[in-house]
C-alpha cells in the first residue's frame, strides 16, 4: 500500500535560507515553485485567443503528438502546461546551469519579469502540439487535424519551417486567478464565463513576449521526456505574486480575514446554528450559474422538498408560469431540514478559509513554496542533499518531518541488486565447472 505525504516548506525554506549550502553541497542553485494558478494566452496569425495550456483543444485532443521537453525546466503539478520557471540565481538572473547546457541560437537570454526564452531541442525542433498550443500556428489547423482524426480519415503531416524572426517578439498575456473577479453591488463575481467580459481581461493583462532561442547543446546530459518549451525566470514570478498583492479583491480579503468575501459568510461557524444560518445566507445569495448545482444537491438530499414540489405543482394556483420555472430553492427554504443544511455546510462551506481564499485568488506567501528544487553540480552532491533534508528532520515530531522518495537512489539499489544477483550466478557456474573440471581431471587421471 502507497500513500502520499504533504510537506509543510515554509520551515524547510527558512532553514535553506538560512545556511550556507554552498560549503556543503557546493556549486548549485536552489529554486523556489509557488502554485499561482497561472492563465496565459496567447494569439494566432488570425487572431484567435489561445489558453496555452491546451484547453482549447481538450474536447477534441487525442494525444496525437508526443510532448518532450529538457528538463532543465523545473516540473511539477503546480506548473503550466507550456511555461516553466527555468533555474535562476537569487538575483532572478538566468543560472549558468542553463547556459552550460543549451546554446544561444537567437535574441538574448531573458533580464526582465516580462521575457520569456523559447527552447528547442538538439536538431532545431519544437513538439508541433506546442506549437499550436501557444497559438505560433494557426488554431483551425490544429482543430482540422484533430477533427480528421477523430473521422478516422488519414493525415499528412509536413515539417513546418520558423524563422526566427517570426518567434522573437511573440507575445503572450498572463493572468492570474484574481484578474476575473468583477466587484458589482459589493459583492464579487467571477466573470469567466461571461465571454466579452473575459476578453477584454485577456486583452488588458500583463504582456510577456518571447526574447530568445536557445537549442539543446549536443554534448548536453538533459534528457526531453518533459513537457515545456518556455522559460520565464524567477521575476516574473515575483512580479505575478506582487500583482496579485495589488488586486483589489485579495486587498478586501486582507481587510476581513474572518469573512468570505465572495459569499459573505464567516469561514468557521460555532456551532451547529451557525452552520445552518450560513448554509441559508449561501442558498440566498448564489449566482444564476451556482442556482442549478445548488437546487441539484436539494433534490438528492431532501425528501421533504420533493413532497413540496409535488404539492405545489398540483395546486391550481401555482399556475402554468410556475409550473415551468419553479424556485425550488424558494421553496426549500420555506421548510428547510436541519440535516439537508447541516450536509450543504460540510460540502459547499466548511473548508473554505482565509489562506485557501488567497491562494484560489493566485495570491501566495513567498515563505511558503508549493516545490523546492535543488540543482547540484554532480552526482556525488546528490547524498548531500539528502543529508540536508536528514539535519532538518532531526528531533521533528512526525508531520513536522519532510517526507521524500529519493528515486535514483531506489533505482540504484535496484540495479546493484540485479547485478549482484548475476555475479552470483556466475560464480555459481563457475564453482560448478571447476568441480566439473575436477572430476574429469580425476577421471583422466585415473
Amino acid at each position: 500500500t502507497s500513500s502520499i505525504s504533504e510537506n509543510n516548506l515554509s520551515p524547510f525554506k527558512a532553514y535553506l535560507d538560512k545556511k550556507n549550502l554552498s560549503k556543503t553541497i557546493g556549486k548549485h542553485s536552489t529554486n523556489y515553485i509557488y502554485n499561482l494558478n497561472l492563465q496565459i494566452y496567447g494569439k494566432d496569425k488570425d487572431g484567435n485567443l489561445i489558453n496555452t495550456d491546451g484547453s482549447d483543444f481538450k474536447d477534441d485532443e487525442n494525444e496525437m503528438f508526443s510532448s518532450n521537453s529538457p528538463t532543465i525546466f523545473n516540473m511539477g503539478s503546480s506548473e503550466h502546461k507550456n511555461f516553466r520557471q527555468i533555474i535562476s540565481n537569487k538575483d532572478g538572473s538566468i543560472s549558468n546551469i542553463v547556459k552550460e547546457e543549451y546554446d544561444l541560437i537567437g535574441g538574448k537570454w531573458p533580464e526582465n519579469a516580462n521575457e520569456l526564452v523559447l527552447f528547442t531541442y538538439k536538431n532545431n525542433s519544437i513538439d508541433r502540439e506546442s506549437l499550436y498550443e501557444l497559438g505560433i500556428l494557426p488554431k483551425k489547423d490544429y482543430k482540422n487535424i484533430l477533427t480528421k482524426m477523430k473521422d478516422g480519415d488519414k493525415i499528412k503531416l509536413d515539417n513546418k519551417k520558423i524563422k526566427t524572426k517570426d518567434l522573437l517578439g511573440h507575445e503572450f498575456n498572463a493572468l492570474i486567478p484574481a484578474d476575473f473577479y468583477k466587484k458589482e453591488n459589493n459583492k464579487y463575481k467571477n466573470i469567466e464565463d461571461d465571454e466579452n467580459e473575459k476578453k477584454k481581461i485577456i486583452e488588458n493583462a500583463y504582456k510577456i513576449k518571447i526574447v530568445g532561442i536557445a537549442r539543446a547543446k549536443k554534448d548536453s546530459e538533459t534528457n526531453q521526456t518533459n513537457t515545456a518549451p518556455l522559460g520565464f525566470t524567477s521575476k516574473f514570478t515575483d512580479q505575478m505574486i506582487k500583482r496579485a498583492g495589488e488586486s483589489q479583491i485579495v486587498k478586501d480579503q486582507e481587510k476581513n480575514k474572518d469573512i468570505n468575501i465572495l459569499n459573505n459568510i464567516a469561514f468557521k461557524a460555532k456551532n451547529d446554528q451557525e452552520k445552518r444560518k450560513a448554509s441559508k445566507a449561501y442558498l440566498e445569495n448564489l449566482d444564476q450559474d451556482q442556482k442549478l448545482k445548488a437546487q441539484s444537491f436539494l433534490l438528492a438530499n431532501s425528501d421533504k422538498l420533493k413532497e413540496n414540489i409535488k404539492k405545489a405543482s398540483m395546486n391550481p394556483q401555482v399556475g402554468q408560469k410556475q409550473g415551468q420555472n419553479m424556485d425550488i430553492i424558494g421553496l426549500f427554504l420555506k421548510d428547510p431540514e436541519d440535516k439537508v443544511l447541516d450536509k450543504l455546510y460540510e460540502e459547499e462551506l466548511s473548508s473554505n478559509s482565509y489562506q485557501n481564499n488567497l491562494e484560489d485568488f493566485g495570491y501566495v506567501s513567498k515563505n511558503a513554496p508549493s516545490e523546492i528544487k535543488i540543482y547540484v553540480e554532480n552526482f556525488e552532491n546528490r547524498d548531500k542533499v539528502k543529508n540536508i533534508i536528514d539535519d532538518f528532520n532531526k528531533n521533528k515530531k512526525e508531520k513536522d518531518k519532510i517526507h521524500y522518495t529519493d528515486f535514483v537512489g531506489l533505482l540504484t539499489s535496484s540495479i546493484r541488486t540485479i547485478i549482484n544477483a548475476i555475479s552470483y550466478v556466475l560464480i555459481a557456474f563457475v564453482g560448478i565447472s571447476l568441480i566439473v573440471s575436477s572430476i574429469m581431471i580425476g577421471i583422466i587421471t585415473y
